[in-house]
């Protein structure tokens, strides 16, 4: 009894172990359910009867779309605009060269600041003067009647005679010349610290007075004998003291260390 592949449903031999078609093994076991035939006429095919033909699986119809709702949405709020930023420029000289671009050669073609005369320099609260503690006269007569007074001080530490001890010969042994002594310090701090002294009215009438006592004492003490080195050298800046106080009295007087009036 021949048999049929249950592949392609070519006829086989029943001793036939594979389909010499398709090669698919035959059952032995028994003969294979055949698919039912279509409505259609099969189509013939030159090595066999029919070729199977298959059934083209129906078609689902689609299922209606149901409406779907939008879902709520929030009300936006509209950003506010960002203010711009604006970058300031980079600063520049009167040439419009940055600084960081400047080299030798800008520098050196560049010309330096006019300089001036420095302005002067405002006192400190409390400072009595900017230039210093002591101020040195800027006048002719301030300098004699300084140095004339310096000189007198200092003469009255030396040995007026050429006798006796130290002590007992120098200018400080007399009553008087103690005295004379401490009117030249005064002198000496009215000319050289004047921030320290108020004002002396007819201060250079007063300093010619001054002057005039000072040269009377040494002329007396050069009259006596055995007078000694001491009271020449006081002589010497008394002479000086009234130079000085002469010419600020008369109007002769001129500035040193500055401008010339």
């Amino acid at each position: 009894m021949a048999r049929a592949c249950a592949n392609c449903g070519t006829e086989v031999d029943d001793e036939a172990l594979f389909c010499p078609t398709c090669g698919e093994p035959i059952n032995p076991g028994g003969e294979p359910d055949l698919p039912p035939a279509p409505d259609w006429p099969a189509t013939s095919t030159p090595e066999g009867p029919t070729a199977e033909a298959t059934e083209e699986p129906p078609r689902a119809e689609p299922m209606p779309a149901e409406p779907v709702e939008p879902a709520p949405t929030e009300p936006t709020r509209a950003a506010s605009p960002m203010p711009a930023r604006v970058e300031a420029p980079p600063p520049a000289d009167e040439g419009g060269v940055p600084p960081w671009r400047r080299g030798a050669a800008y520098r050196a073609a560049t010309p330096p600041p006019p300089s001036g005369p420095a302005a002067p320099i405002p006192p400190r609260p409390g400072a009595l003067r900017p230039e210093g503690f002591v101020r040195p006269p800027d006048t002719l007569s301030g300098w004699l009647i300084g140095i004339g007074a310096l000189v007198g001080t200092v003469a009255m530490l030396l040995p007026w005679v050429v006798v006796g001890t130290y002590i007992g010969s120098w200018g400080l042994a007399s009553g008087i010349n103690l005295l004379f002594t401490l009117v030249l310090i005064a002198v000496l701090v009215l000319v050289f610290l004047p921030h320290l002294v108020p004002d002396v009215p007819h201060r250079n009438l007063v300093l010619l007075g001054v002057a005039l006592i000072g040269v009377g004492v040494g002329l007396d003490r050069l009259g006596l004998p055995l007078t000694g080195m001491g009271a020449m050298i006081f002589l010497i800046g008394m002479l000086a003291f009234a130079t000085g106080a002469f010419l600020a009295q008369l109007g002769l007087d001129r500035q040193v260390g500055g401008a010339q009036p």
